[in-house]
């Protein structure tokens, strides 16, 4: 029996949220050490990073036309929850654009979070797409602090440049400060909110790297430099949860 590729989520992306996700890789080649997706299906760090399709290309695609002939179109799909569809492993094996194309025949609401400027690759598809936003996960400006927590993804200069590139061509662009790893998420803010419709901001989870006071006064940070220059945004739970347990004056 085939694998279903679009399954139902809860994953909450405020505005961005969709119904449905799409299982396209197993493993991801960016090796986040915070990543909870790997101790979720129980996989060791090196077995993680060799990241492998879910099915040959060929049948992936019969499979996903199924999939997607089944579900209604303005309810979304997310590309993806478990894995980043623009890893290293997706230039060679190109999976994205036949799955591009094929949402956009089918006008499937379609939501893209990656952290890699892979994604430029496809301009000229995601600039058909009538029903497309692209998310750019910056975590941290500090490009040590990146090497130490994401060391296979590309740096925050990269990722804030191709949040500028999707703009300019006038692809729907989103930010994900998901999770927040040190006291430098204001610049990417900053220096991206000229691009950005949209911004997420999620603590990070299972490391202790604040204390329960600190990401409090965190989350009404956000909240003032956001509403300070007009931002729409999105605080996730738990943080937004902590901020409802304490009031910061």
């Amino acid at each position: 029996m085939a694998t279903k590729l679009i399954y139902k989520t809860k994953v909450d992306y405020g505005e961005f949220s969709t119904k449905y996700s799409l299982r396209l890789y197993k493993g991801c080649g960016h090796g986040c050490r915070y990543c909870y997706v790997r101790r979720m299906f129980r996989k060791k760090y090196s077995d993680w990073i060799k990241a492998e399709p879910y099915l040959p290309k060929n049948e992936y695609m019969k499979q996903l036309e199924k999939d997607v002939e089944k579900i209604n179109p303005n309810d979304g799909v997310l590309i993806s929850f478990t894995t980043d569809c623009y890893q290293p492993i997706e230039m060679k094996l190109r999976y994205m654009p036949e799955i591009l194309k094929l949402f956009n025949e089918y006008d499937v609401r379609t939501v893209i979070l990656t952290k890699s400027s892979n994604v430029l690759r496809d301009l000229d598809l995601l600039s058909r797409m009538s029903n497309v936003a692209v998310g750019i996960t910056i975590t941290t400006t500090d490009i040590t602090e990146k090497r130490r927590w994401e060391p296979h993804s590309p740096g925050p200069r990269v990722r804030i440049a191709t949040v500028k590139q999707l703009y300019n061509h006038n692809i729907p662009v989103w930010i994900s400060v998901e999770p927040i790893l040190d006291d430098t998420w204001p610049y990417i803010v900053l220096r991206t909110k000229d691009y950005a419709q949209y911004y997420i901001f999620g603590k990070l989870n299972y490391f202790r790297t604040y204390t329960t006071a600190e990401w409090i006064v965190i989350g009404h940070e956000i909240k003032r430099l956001c509403k300070d220059y007009g931002l729409k945004y999105y605080i996730k739970p738990p943080l937004s949860e902590l901020m409802k347990s304490a009031i910061v004056y």
